[in-house]
């Protein structure tokens, strides 16, 4: 069986590693670990998957959600660039969003 090398490339100016033709990781210093990735979904449209942790106090683990384009050429160029433009900062907004929904429903303040 052939064997398969990965090359590790070094970490860009935000500190991701440069996947960038299907995923990048971010290593944020207030969410940790932040997975954007460029897939399918159940149906063979084209997504954008976010994936991140929510905080322990919370007990829900990790939270992944998708963003879903149209199944036609179209729609899988604007996830492509989607995921080419996407960036650490607009990730983290999300995230932080996701924070104070669960913060309310917790019956907590904002984060």
């Amino acid at each position: 069986m052939p064997s398969v090398k990965c090359k590790r490339r070094p970490a860009g100016p935000s500190g991701r590693m440069l996947v960038d033709k299907f995923a990048k990781l971010y290593a944020s210093e207030k969410y940790g670990q932040l997975l954007l990735k460029a897939d399918m979904g159940d149906k063979g449209d084209p997504v954008l998957e976010l994936s991140f942790q929510i905080p322990d106090k919370y007990d829900l683990g990790l939270c992944t959600m998708q963003l879903g384009f149209l199944r036609t050429p179209e729609g899988w160029a604007a996830r492509d660039k989607a995921l080419k433009e996407f960036t650490q900062e607009g990730f983290e907004e999300i995230v932080q969003g996701h924070l104070d929904v669960l913060s309310r429903a917790f019956g907590e303040g904002a984060q």
